[in-house]
């Protein structure tokens, strides 16, 4: 038995190996593996990398870890960080149309001036997040969670915000026509000067956790809030953004 016990144990052992190379030198995976286009990096560990204008269209980090890397310029077309941590990363004028980020998880993460054009973050939490200027035109965003996000200037046009987090948001001059705002969570929302009128899904109730001003446009139907405006939004909205780590 003992010669027939040491090759079984011999073959195995050659079996892992084989497993491990093919792993290792298989196209498309593995973490090893220099970023490119449709590489999965699924579950890697990978922080704080510079890919800064790189083509890595239809890449997969589902499930990886690549907190505080620069993915800025960057093309990543219908990339794939579902699950993924993105904490401070920063996405500035990245090219993510349709890309996924589903649950995917990032404080602090940028997405200045970055087209997110059909992208989904359906329940991707994302406080404090910066996408002024984005294009998130027709994106996904139902029960994101964008607490005292900058969203200034981001077009939101036909984009599903219903049961949104956006708590202390910035929304002044967005681009909200045909956007869901059903349920969303507007408690102090920077609404002053914005454009509501072709939103969708608003109420008064809603409207009146959130600060808007006279310059603010409703939906018709949706009655001024007599909370209006909101004279605590400015050092509220100070002390969320300075000297806060």
């Amino acid at each position: 038995m003992r010669p027939l016990t040491i090759g079984f144990i011999v073959a195995v052992a050659v079996a892992a190996g084989i497993a491990l190379a093919v792993q290792e030198w298989s196209p498309g995976s593995g973490c090893s593996r220099e970023p490119a286009p449709g590489v999965d990096w699924s579950g890697c560990n990978r922080q704080a990398l510079d890919l800064r204008n790189e083509g890595l269209g239809g890449m997969i980090f589902a499930e990886a870890d690549i907190a505080r890397s620069a993915l800025a310029g960057a093309d990543l077309r219908a990339a794939d960080f579902t699950r993924a941590r993105v904490d401070r990363v920063v996405f500035d004028g990245a090219d993510l149309r349709e890309a996924l980020f589903d649950r995917a998880e990032g404080p602090r993460a940028s997405f200045r001036n970055a087209d997110l054009s059909g992208a989904n973050l359906g329940k991707a939490i994302l406080p404090r997040g910066d996408f002024a200027g984005a294009v998130l035109a027709r994106a996904q965003l139902a029960k994101a969670d964008l607490q005292r996000s900058d969203l200034q200037q981001a077009n939101l046009e036909g984009a599903d915000l219903s049961e949104t987090m956006l708590a202390r948001a910035d929304l002044r001059d967005a681009r909200l026509a045909g956007t869901v705002l059903a349920r969303a969570y507007l408690m102090m929302a920077d609404l002053r000067g914005l454009d509501l009128s072709a939103a969708e899904g608003l109420t008064t109730t809603q409207l009146a956790e959130a600060c808007g001003d006279a310059e603010t446009r409703l939906p018709a139907g949706v009655e001024r809030p007599d909370t209006w405006p909101c004279p605590a939004l400015e050092p509220a909205t100070a002390g969320s953004r300075e000297g806060e780590d």
